[in-house]
C-alpha cells in the first residue's frame, strides 16, 4: 500500500511537470492572438519570383508606437499558413515575444509556399549584376526593402536569426549589407555543407541516410504540405545499423532508394571536396561585415560545430572593428534552445572586445561607404568585395523511431536537448542586445513552441 501511494505521487508529479509547459504553450498562443495581427504576403524578388512571407505585428503599433522587426528565413516551413491560425510562439523566445517586435517569417525560394527553384546552400554571388543573378543575400536584401516600405509602424530596423539551415540563411543575410539590418545571430549555422553534415573527415555520414528526400525532391508547385513525405524511407528505422550493414555498398542506396534524388546524385557525382562544394562554402565571403553579429553554438554539436566557430573566427579576422561575439555552451545541435522545464546548466562564452552598439531600437551607426546588395540599378558602382534535414538535430536518422511532427507535417529531426535553456553569455561578457540567443530549437521547421531560461555562470 505504501508502494502504490508512492507510485501514485510519482505519476501525479510527472503529469504536473508535463502540464506546465503545455499550459505555457497555450498561454503563449492566447497571448499572440490577443496582441498580434497576422499578415500574409508574397514578396516579389528582383527576378520576379515571389517568396511567401508571414508578418506578425503588435496590435498596439501606431505612428507614435513603432517597433523593430526580427526575421527568420527558413527552408523548413513557416506554418501555420491560415489567415486565422496562430503559432504557439513568436520570435527567438517568449521574452522577446512579450517585449513585442514585428516578427517576420519567410519560406526561402523553392520551399513550401514560395516560388522559385530550390538549391542547397545556394552559392553566394560576390557582385550580382542584373535581375537574374540572385542568391540568399539578394533575397534578404529585397525582402527587407519590401518590409520597410509595406509593413506599417516599423521603426526602420531589423534583426535576423536562425538555427542550423536557417543559420546559413542568417549568415547570408549579413552579406545583404542592407543598412537596416542592424543585428544578426547565426546559430549552429550551416557553413560548409560538405564537411559539417554529409562528410565527417571525408567519410560519408551514413546517419543522414533518411534525410535525402528533404533536400533532393522538389515540389511541383508551392504547397503548405511536406511534399517530400511520400519519398521518406521508413524501412530500417527500427535497427538502422543492421539495415545499413545489410544494404551493402553505397551503389545499392542509389539503385534501391535514391536514383531520382538530385541531392544524393550530387553527393555521388562529387565525392570529394571539389569546386562544386567550395562554391557553396560561405565563410570566404565574410568580409566588410557591418552588421552586429552574435554567433551561437554547442561543443557537443555533431553536425555544425565547425559552423559557429568558423563564422566567428572569419568575421573577427576579416572585419576589425565590427561588433562580433561568440556564445558557446555544453549543447548538442540547437540544444541551448531546447523545450521543457527550467534546468540549471552552464554556458561558456568567448566574447570579442568591442564597443557595445546602441540598444535603442536595434540602432547602430553604419559607415556611409558600406556596400549593399540592392538591385544593380540602385547600387553604387564599386564591386562587392570578396568577402535548418530539416533542423537536423543530431542523431535523428541513426537513432531510429518515427520523426516528430509540426503542425501535422512529419519531420525527420530528433528531439531537442534535455537541458532547456536560453543560453546567456558568461558573467562579464558582452553580447548583442538586439538579438539574444534564440531558444527556438532547431526542429524541422526552425521554430519552437516554448523554452526557458538557463542558468549561466
Amino acid at each position: 500500500m505504501r508502494l502504490s501511494g508512492a507510485l501514485f505521487q510519482v505519476i501525479a508529479l510527472a503529469f504536473a511537470l508535463f502540464a506546465v509547459p503545455l499550459r505555457a504553450q497555450d498561454d503563449d498562443r492566447s497571448y499572440i492572438k490577443a496582441n498580434y495581427t497576422k499578415q500574409i504576403h508574397d514578396i516579389a524578388m528582383r527576378d520576379g519570383v515571389k517568396l511567401h512571407t508571414i508578418v506578425y505585428v503588435p496590435r498596439d503599433a501606431a505612428p507614435g508606437r513603432t517597433y523593430p522587426m526580427i526575421m527568420q528565413r527558413t527552408c523548413y516551413s513557416i506554418a501555420p499558413y491560415g489567415a486565422d491560425e496562430y503559432p504557439a510562439s513568436l520570435g527567438p523566445n517568449r521574452f522577446m515575444m512579450r517585449d513585442k517586435y514585428i516578427v517576420v517569417y519567410q519560406d526561402v525560394r523553392g520551399r513550401f509556399m514560395s516560388e522559385g527553384k530550390w538549391m542547397n546552400v545556394r552559392p553566394i554571388i560576390d557582385n550580382p549584376s542584373g535581375p537574374t543573378q540572385v542568391d540568399e543575400a539578394t533575397d534578404t536584401y529585397d525582402t527587407i526593402e519590401w518590409l520597410l516600405k509595406n509593413v506599417s509602424h516599423n521603426n526602420g530596423r531589423i534583426g535576423q536569426w536562425g538555427i542550423s539551415y536557417p543559420g546559413f540563411f542568417t549568415t547570408a543575410g549579413i552579406l545583404s549589407r542592407h543598412p537596416a539590418l542592424k543585428a544578426a545571430s547565426p546559430q549552429a549555422p550551416v557553413t560548409d555543407f560538405y564537411f559539417e553534415d554529409f562528410h565527417h573527415n571525408g567519410a560519408l555520414t551514413q546517419g543522414y541516410f533518411y534525410t535525402y528526400p528533404v533536400f533532393g525532391v522538389d515540389p511541383t508547385a508551392p504547397t503548405s504540405q511536406a511534399w517530400f513525405g511520400p519519398s521518406m524511407i521508413t524501412e530500417g528505422r527500427a535497427n538502422d545499423y543492421d539495415f545499413q550493414l545489410r544494404l551493402g555498398a553505397l551503389k545499392h542506396t542509389t539503385e534501391k532508394y535514391y536514383k531520382d534524388n538530385y541531392f544524393w546524385q550530387e553527393l555521388v557525382a562529387h565525392p570529394n571536396y571539389d569546386d562544386h562544394w567550395k562554391a557553396r562554402a560561405i565563410a570566404p565571403h565574410l568580409s566588410k561585415v557591418q552588421t552586429a553579429v552574435m554567433t551561437v553554438g554547442g561543443w557537443y554539436d555533431a553536425e555544425d560545430l565547425y559552423g559557429p566557430l568558423t563564422v566567428y573566427k572569419t568575421i573577427e579576422k576579416k572585419n576589425p572593428g565590427v561588433y562580433n561575439t561568440l556564445v558557446m555552451g555544453p549543447f548538442q545541435h540547437g540544444g541551448w534552445s531546447a523545450q521543457g522545464s527550467p534546468t540549471p546548466c552552464t554556458a561558456t562564452t568567448t566574447s570579442a572586445t568591442r564597443s557595445r552598439p546602441s540598444t535603442s531600437g536595434m540602432s547602430r551607426p553604419r559607415s556611409s561607404s558600406t556596400s549593399s546588395r540592392g538591385p544593380a540599378t540602385a547600387r553604387r558602382g564599386s564591386p562587392r568585395p570578396t568577402c535548418s534535414t530539416p533542423g537536423r538535430s543530431s542523431g535523428s536518422a541513426s537513432t531510429g523511431g518515427p520523426p516528430p511532427t509540426r503542425n501535422g507535417v512529419r519531420s525527420p529531426c530528433a528531439p531537442a536537448e534535455s537541458c532547456s535553456s536560453m543560453a546567456s553569455p558568461a558573467r562579464g561578457a558582452t553580447r548583442t542586445s538586439a538579438i539574444p540567443t534564440s531558444r527556438c530549437r532547431d526542429d524541422a521547421w526552425g521554430r519552437a513552441s516554448r523554452g526557458s531560461r538557463c542558468t549561466s555562470t
